[in-house]
């Protein structure tokens, strides 16, 4: 726990035991002054207006974000006044009295000023559950928001940016979460959620769950999506996720999880189970799940948290998910992070499946591993060293759990002598001759780490290492004419 987090705690603590309150009279004041105080929070410069206000008069809370420094007893003590004087208003704040939000958007300020990526809502005292004036007022304003991606205007604008922003939003109409994810990069830093679209969600999810995840049923752009799950810590957004029946909030929840800055490369128990949960869901619609496999599973190496729950879901779905998920994967012949990520998924699934879940499994993968034999219908594209696969995980399970011992074998010396021959075959040029040996090498790879992991209990994720179908020490003229090092 941060120094930050603990003493945000610590003020609670002492504002529950009661006490004096401590009203924000100058950010109340510069508030007032708004006509549309919602607005003008969401106005950057305004916004800052009030940030400012509320600083002058609480300025150690500021000092303690950026030092982590504790503040005084009198300090920690106003702090605890200000919070009694929030968390009553909060409780009985009714719209009748504040029809245009002028105390609503003091409070959210107040909140804001005060919270550490939503550790103040979830650590306030229950109460506010009970205000319905509270809690509808923010769903209508929840559900009223709206996004719109526009240029910059002023006819300058590059003819590229106007065409990503059609793109974009032709493919937001169309759910095609493959394009909205290929073209997010270019949005994500200017499109950014306004502090009274954060505190509403962070307050709804803390006192009125069930309210928003109806007050966001009728999000139909992903923009909004993921502003509603980015204003939420991992575990919430996906909780929110499980519990819409809205594919854009779904696929929010999950997007900006693994993409979302700071990109989360592990999660908690709890929250692989709210994965895995959300998965199965997805999975129960197979056109959405193949959409799905192709953005978060082309290159598993984006998403190195999502493997594990990956891989339990796929031990329990239906063959079609596994049919997705196999040729879903772009395959490529380095051995970089997406080849390991593939096997940690792999290793959870073969945790969970059973024997004839799994052998389905390896089947398909090598099914397209043999179809695609190392980019050897790519007459421009020339192997110039013993190449890997994403598939080598599943390729050795195939060859240790679907074939015998014979066909292992027999596989092995095929290999081997094709290898042995190569050079008495015709090829068009050198590096035709080169590549097509070391397609072959790269094949008898996997059979030898098969053989290799049987008899000594190897992972079935070869690395660091390369098998040779001669004695090294007594072949000289291969190694040369192959350039093999």
């Amino acid at each position: 726990m941060s120094a930050s987090k603990e003493v945000l705690l610590g003020v609670l603590q002492e504002a529950a035991r009661g006490g004096d309150e401590l009203i924000p009279n100058e950010l109340i004041a510069a508030v007032l002054n708004q006509p549309e105080p919602i607005k003008a929070l969401s106005d950057h410069d305004q916004g800052n207006l009030f940030f400012e206000a509320i600083r002058r008069q609480f300025d150690f809370i500021a000092f303690l974000k950026v030092t982590e420094q504790c503040p005084s007893v009198e300090n920690i003590n106003r702090w605890a006044s200000l919070m009694r004087w929030f968390i009553r208003e909060l409780q009985g704040w009714q719209l009748s009295n504040d029809p245009k939000f002028h105390k609503l958007t003091v409070l959210f300020v107040v909140s804001a000023y005060c919270d550490w990526n939503g550790d103040l809502w979830a650590a306030l005292p229950d109460g506010a559950e009970q205000n319905n004036d509270l809690l509808h007022a923010l769903e209508r304003l929840i559900a009223g928001i709206r996004s719109n991606v526009v240029v910059r205007g002023l006819g300058s604008e590059p003819i590229w940016e106007r065409e990503v922003v059609e793109k974009l939003k032709v493919a937001d109409m169309e759910k095609d979460w493959l394009t909205i994810s290929e073209l997010w990069p270019s949005f994500e830093s200017s499109i950014i959620p306004s502090v009274f679209q954060i505190q509403a969600v962070r307050c709804l999810y803390r006192f009125g769950f069930a309210i928003l995840v109806g007050a966001l049923n009728g999000a139909s752009q992903t923009i909004l999506a993921m502003q509603f799950a980015g204003s939420l810590s991992v575990g919430q957004r996906l909780a929110l996720g499980i519990a819409s029946n809205n594919h854009y909030i779904q696929f929010g929840s999950v997007y900006q999880t693994f993409f979302h800055w700071p990109k989360t490369n592990q999660l908690g128990h709890e929250e692989q189970q709210s994965l895995k949960q959300l998965l199965l869901r997805v999975a129960d619609d197979q056109l959405r799940w193949e959409k799905w496999m192709h953005v978060f599973n082309r290159y598993p190496l984006r998403y190195p948290a999502m493997q594990q729950a990956l891989g339990e879901v796929l031990a329990i779905t239906s063959e079609t998910s596994i049919i997705a998920y196999i040729e879903s994967i772009s395959l490529s012949t380095t051995c970089d992070g997406s080849r390991r990520s593939v096997a940690e998924c792999l290793r959870a699934f073969r945790n969970v499946a059973q024997s004839d879940r799994a052998k389905l499994m390896w089947k398909r993968a090598y099914q397209r591993w043999a179809q695609w034999q190392f980019d050897l219908d790519s007459e421009d594209k020339y192997l110039l060293e013993i190449g890997c696969s994403e598939l080598d995980y599943a390729i050795v399970a195939y060859v240790i759990e679907c074939l015998t011992e014979r066909e292992r074998d027999e596989a092995i010396i095929r290999l081997t002598d094709t290898l042995r021959s190569v050079d008495n075959t015709w090829h068009a040029s050198l590096s035709d001759c080169i590549g097509y040996w070391n397609r072959l090498l790269s094949q008898f790879q996997t059979y030898a780490h098969a053989r290799q992991s049987l008899s000594s209990g190897e992972d079935w994720l070869m690395e660091g290492k390369y098998y040779l179908p001669y004695e090294p020490q007594n072949e000289l003229y291969l190694p040369m004419m192959f350039h093999v090092r």
